[in-house]
């Protein structure tokens, strides 16, 4: 390998000397949140959605639901029992209700049980 100092490129022209020579970017900032769009897409729930149980949840997740109404929170290993599933299948259940905001998850490993969100709590 023959190269030298003299074949190696200068990037040093391209980067400011100062901070006086740093192009301002600040335009393309906006100054408070007055201005900012609201980009969150969610979907406002309204208590007929929420109350068409039989067309969104399936037949476990109903089960899991009732249970949850009448008991106020369940387990993975209650799921298994009453889903006559293993443990995995429960937690994927359980995990699938999580994500759709139907139940929320309090405690952690071994205490772990599983509540209704308010949105989803019988009136």
């Amino acid at each position: 390998m023959t190269d030298s100092i003299e074949n190696v490129p200068d990037i040093g022209k391209e980067m400011p000397d100062s901070i006086e020579n740093v192009p301002d970017t600040g335009e393309k900032m906006l100054d408070s949140t007055e201005n900012v769009p609201d980009t969150k897409k969610e979907k406002q729930d309204t208590l007929e959605e929420v109350s068409d149980i039989d067309n969104q949840l399936s037949k476990q997740q109903k089960k899991i639901y009732e249970v949850l109404v009448n008991n106020g929170t369940i387990r993975t290993a209650e799921v298994e029992q009453l889903l006559d599933v293993k443990q995995r299948r429960a937690r994927a259940i359980l995990q699938i209700m999580e994500d759709n905001g139907i139940i929320q998850k309090v405690g952690a490993a071994r205490s772990t049980r599983y509540i209704l969100t308010e949105r989803w709590k019988r009136y």
